[in-house]
């Protein structure tokens, strides 16, 4: 079975919402604890986070593949 707790990202980054330190092995990952993964979630759903237009064919093979083929 595959460790999914791990991500490719630094060691120690900061928590999305209180900034706080954040270790990548963290169960919240990229989150310091669950409320605080609840307060993301929270401003999603009541649209204070907004995707500002969809994403192009090309930014999507750019973003997924690192470019176009």
């Amino acid at each position: 079975m595959q460790d999914t707790t791990h991500h490719n990202h630094p060691e120690k980054s900061h928590c999305r919402i209180c900034k706080e330190h954040v270790d990548h092995n963290n169960a919240f990952y990229p989150f310091c604890s669950a409320r605080c993964k609840q307060v993301d979630l929270g401003r999603w759903a009541t649209g204070a986070y907004v995707v500002s237009r969809p994403a192009t064919d090309d930014e999507v093979q750019e973003a997924v593949f690192g470019g176009k083929p």
